[in-house]
């Protein structure tokens, strides 16, 4: 069943009960990181052994490789390129099978695999990334002094065209070493400004989530005269995660290393920060896709749940959520009609959250979401890590 046609069956479920009887009943659609690697590594004569050479890493931990996702983004590019898959067969083992973000074009690193997967894979790919990584080092440095350097930024894809384009011209010469390789010393000469503005659309989508609020104080005004003029100011991430200064702390961390450095955060905690940020299904799915990730998966315990209880408070409260995702009639959901200063209040305050019972008490999303995930009871062994620390970012 496809992902799309499963995710319209979790749709029609009408309560906690049905959705888990779902699941279970499609059990065999929940297939894991070893059944889709593990016939890869057959095909190409892979053992634990040869991996551990070719992806610099030991042979106990080689072992673990196809049987469990490896914790590493570039173990997971390295053994694509042992299994000789193209870019676009890595970015779908890469973010259906292992939940990380596709190769990025205009991330340094992501541009160097790119090209030398176009090339063919390499039974050492660990080995042969460093030598070329060397050569983008040396160019970087070079653009660095640059005082006057040019700096037209190419746009993803056609940063990704330029890229595929070099590598043709050198697909199956792996051995010439990366020192002798003037078409790439080319290529990381034209992308170095394309470097420098990774991720902005990532960036911008996410601060669209912070909006500027009125503050209005009716009898200070009237006393200074003042009609119809109030003060705004900008709802920040102290106020918003101003009861939770564990989040608020991760939140800067993880946004000063995209930023500064282009170290994505991990796949969960953008969904943490979505959910955190009141978005919908609709919005979590649109900054996955800007992150380079595939949307929410409902082939995925965690997330096919997170899609389910998402859904149906949508449908029931959807002023549960970021003013912005109020995509319904007004008048025929009998919806507050936002003004800047209630939108921020929806952030400032708590939602009410009632679902099942009178006496549940308010809650944020946030915490409504963690509350229903620890009630539900699909979850097996190999999700408990995920669920664990999905649970700590909420």
């Amino acid at each position: 069943m496809e992902s799309r046609i499963y995710e319209f069956e979790i749709g029609k479920c009408e309560n906690q009960e049905e959705y888990e009887a779902l699941v279970k009943e499609n059990e065999a659609l929940y297939a894991g990181w070893s059944d889709h690697v593990l016939p890869m590594l057959r095909k190409n004569n892979l053992n634990a052994k040869k991996i551990a050479q070719g992806c610099g890493v030991s042979q106990s931990s080689a072992s673990l490789f196809s049987r469990k996702i490896p914790s590493k983004r570039e173990s997971v590019i390295m053994m694509a390129m042992m299994m000789r898959l193209n870019v676009e067969e890595t970015n779908n083992l890469l973010t259906r099978w292992a939940r990380f973000q596709k190769l990025y074009a205009k991330h340094p690193g992501d541009a160097i695999w790119i090209y030398l997967l176009e090339r063919g894979g390499s039974d050492q790919p660990a080995a042969l990334f460093e030598e070329y990584h060397a050569v983008f080092e040396e160019i970087r440095g070079q653009y660095l002094q640059s005082a006057h350097a040019k700096r037209d930024s190419m746009t993803t894809w056609i940063a990704f065209d330029a890229i595929t384009a070099s590598a043709g011209r050198k697909q199956g010469a792996q051995q010439t070493g990366a020192q002798a390789d003037s078409d790439f010393r080319e290529l990381m000469e034209q992308l170095m400004p394309s470097f420098e503005s990774a991720y902005r659309r990532l960036l911008d989508y996410l601060n669209s989530f912070f909006i500027d609020i009125e503050e209005k104080d009716d009898e200070e005004l009237d006393l200074k005269g003042v009609v119809g003029k109030h003060e705004k100011k900008r709802l920040t991430p102290n106020i918003l995660f101003s009861g939770k200064p564990e989040v608020l702390d991760r939140y800067y961390r993880k946004m000063r290393e995209l930023e500064r450095h282009h170290t994505m955060p991990s796949r969960i905690f953008l969904i943490a920060l979505g959910i955190h940020l009141s978005m919908n299904t609709q919005q979590l799915n649109t900054m996955l896709e800007l992150a380079g990730m595939g949307p929410l998966c409902p082939k995925d315990r965690l997330e096919g749940s997170i899609v389910f209880y998402l859904e149906e408070l949508y449908c029931q409260i959807p002023t549960a959520f970021h003013p912005n995702s109020l995509e319904v009639d007004p008048v025929a959901f009998q919806l507050q009609d936002y003004s800047s200063q209630d939108a921020g209040n929806a952030f400032a305050t708590p939602p009410s959250i009632l679902l099942d019972f009178d006496d549940v008490p308010a809650e944020r999303l946030s915490d409504y979401i963690k509350r229903r995930i620890e009630e539900t009871n699909i979850f097996e062994s190999d999700d408990e890590k995920a669920v664990k620390l999905f649970l700590e970012m909420l």
